[in-house]
Parts: structure tokens; C-alpha cells; sequence
């Protein structure tokens, strides 16, 4: 369940022809958001790897939406990228190669001729000189910057139960990721609580064998926050 991104989930779901950066902290619930908006798209990763993974997450899309084909030269894979219907997502572009930043520039100065959607998501703490920083500066007023903020008090209230509001907000700052940390604490701390209210004591003619007696309950959980 996503709390307070209604807006940024129907300006996702009607953008075409854009290149969308989907920016905000870790854990702000970025890769979330983007799920809900965009069911059909096509996801590519970006990772930290020592050893380097150039168009790693355009590789990925590719087998995503060509499944069994040879693996594609640069040019050729541009162009099909270019003319494909389904968004494509590029997920963790902070961590962005210089190769793959190369293709997002190129997609992005062409999307809004093709009418598709390139849209990535990055954390908002880029260095002056990071691939992905240069890639939105080239690219200017062609980019839709959607800013993934932290969630209020009362939507953190409204999540955790069981603690202090302002504790909660305290301890998260309004962290989607935390915020379902916490939640999560919380619902198994009470599942404890409630197991040990229900599990039947032995008698003293069962304290040396298997006990005999059952039990069952109900419980009503709280919905954490995607992340």
C-alpha cells in the first residue's frame, strides 16, 4: 500500500514522450512507486560492482522484451530501445555506467519524438560530476524531475500502531523503508504477545509428553508501507 503518492502515481501514469527521473533518499519508496504506476514496463539494474557491467541494465530490458535473441550490438540496441511501446525503467541510476549513461542521454533527447517513456530512479545525492548528473544537465527541460518526499506525521501515525506518533516519526523521519521497518517490529512484537496468550499451559500429566491440547486465533494486521 502506497500513503501520500496518489499525485506522483498519475503524473507517472500520464507522462509519454518524457524522460522521468524519479529522485528522493534511500528507502524513500522510489522503486514502489514506480511499480504501482508502471505494471507493463520493462526493468533494468544498476549495481556497484567492482568489476564493471557496461549497458547492464539495458541488457537487462533487452532480454525482458526479446527473450532468446542474440545479444545486440550497441547502435542496433539504441535504435530498438528507441521504438519499443513499453516504458522502460532503469532502477538504481545512481550507480549508473558511463556506457549506459550514454544511451539514456541519447534515448532521452529522442523519447518525445517516439512518444515512449524513459524513466529512472536515483538517489538525490549526486556528485557534481556523476554520469547521471550530466546526463540530466545535457538533457535540460526534456527531463520531468519527480521528487519522492518523506511521509508526513500523520501518515506515519497512521501506519504504525503501538507507538508514540511523534516516537515513530522521530525514529523513521518519515522514511518510507523505515516507517515498514518499524510497522514490521511492531506487528511481529504483537503476534508474540498473542501466541503466548494463547498457547494452552500443560497440565502436570502432559509436562513430560507431547501436548494433546490445540489452539487457534485471529489476528488483524496493519499494512506496511511498500518500499
Amino acid at each position: 500500500m502506497l500513503v501520500e503518492r496518489d499525485g506522483l502515481v498519475d503524473r507517472l501514469r500520464g507522462a509519454r514522450g518524457r524522460f522521468v527521473a524519479v529522485l528522493g533518499e534511500a528507502g524513500a519508496g522510489k522503486t514502489a512507486l514506480v511499480q504501482t504506476a508502471l505494471a507493463d514496463s520493462a526493468w533494468g539494474w544498476c549495481e556497484p560492482l567492482a568489476t564493471p557491467r557496461p549497458l547492464g541494465p539495458f541488457r537487462d530490458i533487452a532480454r525482458a522484451l526479446w527473450p532468446g535473441e542474440p545479444e545486440l550490438g550497441v547502435p542496433e540496441l539504441r535504435e530498438r530501445l528507441l521504438d519499443t511501446p513499453a516504458p522502460l525503467v532503469v532502477e538504481d541510476a545512481h550507480w549508473v555506467d558511463e556506457a549506459s549513461a550514454d544511451v539514456l542521454r541519447f534515448l532521452g533527447r529522442r523519447v518525445a519524438a517516439s512518444g515512449g517513456l524513459v524513466v529512472v530512479t536515483a538517489r538525490d545525492e549526486l556528485a557534481a560530476d556523476h554520469p547521471l548528473r550530466r546526463v540530466l544537465g545535457d538533457l535540460g527541460a526534456a527531463v520531468t524531475r519527480l521528487e519522492v518526499p518523506p511521509l508526513s506525521p500523520a501518515a506515519v501515525a497512521s501506519l504504525v500502531t503501538g507507538v508514540d506518533p511523534a516516537e515513530a516519526y522521530r525514529l523513521t523521519g518519515g522514511n518510507a523503508f523505515l516507517v515498514s521497518q518499524l510497522a514490521g517490529d511492531r506487528v511481529a512484537a504483537s503476534v508474540r504477545a498473542k501466541k503466548a496468550k494463547c498457547t494452552p499451559k500443560p497440565s502436570s500429566s502432559q509436562e513430560d509428553g507431547p501436548l494433546s491440547a490445540t489452539s487457534s486465533w485471529n489476528l488483524s494486521l496493519p499494512s506496511a508501507v511498500s518500499r
